[in-house]
């Protein structure tokens, strides 16, 4: 009876962990989506402001430039700096724009895959907390039926068949307890 309610116990356990952890995955999942937005947004204004400054630039009109250049987000004042670096009016082998080169930081795209490898990471462990509970339930099948059965060999008038039946009882026993001492327990989680 112990065996059945611990396993029922553990199984309840790691229900709520794979509960809650499938929360984490749908909380950064929403994350990760809010940073792809957020830099596509980004994106489209460096664009903008890009386009209008490039035109400035080939018309040679420095004060239109200028005030472009001024309304660059940080990052992408560098990307645009290191982009003159390359001489883009003169040097047919210069990057098409600063947006192809590697100091163009796209700090919320890397936000975002942060976010889906620990969304990614937090869905196996809600996985294995789905499997663990499974075998918990598992276990409390196991040791019900075993005790369904000596439930049985009381009401048996055959020994040999009463002897049959507590074999049985005690392999399912055993089985599930060799399965019950390997398998992880949810305080061992927490403490992780």
């Amino acid at each position: 009876m112990v065996a059945i309610s611990y396993s029922s116990y553990e199984a309840h356990l790691w229900s709520g962990i794979q509960t809650f952890l499938l929360r984490d995955v749908n909380r950064d999942s929403l994350q990760a989506a809010k940073e792809e937005m957020s830099q596509g947004q980004h994106t489209i204004i460096d664009v903008m402001t890009f386009t209008q400054y490039s035109n400035a630039l080939i018309k040679n009109d420095q004060n239109i430039s200028n005030f472009y250049y001024q309304r660059f987000t940080p990052e992408m004042k560098i990307a645009v700096d290191a982009w003159l670096q390359t001489d883009p009016l003169k040097n047919p082998n210069a990057p098409s724009s600063p947006f192809v080169m590697s100091e163009y930081n796209r700090t919320h795209v890397l936000l975002a895959q942060q976010f889906e490898e620990k969304t990614n990471l937090e869905l196996q462990q809600a996985q294995q907390a789905n499997e663990n509970s499974s075998n918990y339930v598992f276990l409390s099948v196991l040791y019900s039926s075993s005790l369904f059965i000596d439930g049985i060999i009381g009401r048996t008038l055959n020994k040999k068949l009463g002897h049959i039946l507590l074999y049985i009882t005690m392999t399912i026993t055993i089985i599930a307890t060799i399965i019950l001492i390997q398998i992880p327990t949810a305080t061992k989680f927490f403490g992780s």
